[in-house]
């Protein structure tokens, strides 16, 4: 598969749909949301992709898988997934709740986790990150700057059958002095003022998981120089909140940025 010619590709629920939002998958990662009428746009390359979604609405799952092929063009590809009533409510017997907190003794309070290399958000001491994981093997990662040092923890663990949470542990390891001083760095904060509480965060087109009001925000590697999109959205109360901010950072420097979604 080419990467030298990536295409911008909406992707969307058809208008007949039953349900108004999904989880959004593409070749097996998430990629935020897929709404009716909303298009989730993200860069592919060119070449065979998995799309699928997956959502329970009172009770009921709703599941769509299709691939399609990604072909070169100017102009946007969009991609339709139309969900497909599954019947009663999912079989629980394939997942697991899954805490992740860091280890009382970590030198940092929090830090990014990432999962499957998936941005989940923020993990802590104290407080753990609340999660549904299909059973079998999965890689859990944190990354953290204190104090112009770098702390990072990659491990894998298996996530087994159960009727209790099953927890996991991260305890950051400090990497020496971070590249942050050379380094291009962007923190996206969720401001305390927004009205929800949590939204769905995007960076170039690229689903980074959920932040959530107030904190220290996440923080992200960027290219010096550049263009930075950064798009935060959430369905609530049948509403939608969204912004967008675009944003260039120089390099060596570290960024700030606080949004606010306002209601569409």
């Amino acid at each position: 598969m080419s990467i030298a010619c990536p295409r911008e590709v909406k992707i969307q629920l058809t208008s007949t749909a039953e349900i108004d939002a999904a989880e959004l998958f593409v070749d097996g990662v998430s990629r935020g949301f897929v709404r009716k009428g909303i298009a989730n746009t993200i860069q592919l390359p060119l070449g065979q992709h998995s799309f699928a979604m997956r959502a329970v609405v009172n009770g009921i799952e709703y599941k769509r898988e299709k691939s399609e092929a990604i072909v070169a063009g100017t102009t946007p590809q969009w991609v339709f997934l139309h969900p497909i009533k599954q019947g009663g409510t999912p079989q629980a017997s394939g997942t697991r709740e899954v805490r992740v907190q860091l280890t009382s003794t970590a030198e940092v309070d929090s830090g990014t986790l990432f999962i499957d290399g998936v941005n989940r958000g923020i993990v802590r001491k104290g407080t753990p990150v609340i999660l549904h994981l299909p059973l079998g093997n999965h890689k859990f990662a944190m990354e953290a700057v204190k104090d112009g040092v770098e702390y990072k923890r990659e491990k894998t663990a298996n996530v087994t059958a159960g009727t209790t949470p099953q927890w996991e542990f991260l305890h950051p390891i400090r990497q020496g002095n971070t590249t942050a001083t050379t380094g291009t760095w962007l923190v996206v904060i969720l401001d305390q003022t927004s009205p929800v509480n949590k939204a769905n965060l995007t960076i170039n087109g690229d689903a980074k998981g959920e932040i959530r009001r107030g904190g220290d925000g996440v923080r992200y590697a960027v290219t010096p120089g550049e263009e930075v999109t950064i798009v935060l959205t959430r369905e609530w109360n049948g509403k939608t909140y969204s912004v967008e901010k675009k944003i260039t950072v120089a390099s060596g420097q570290t960024e700030t940025v606080r949004l606010v979604p306002v209601k569409q």
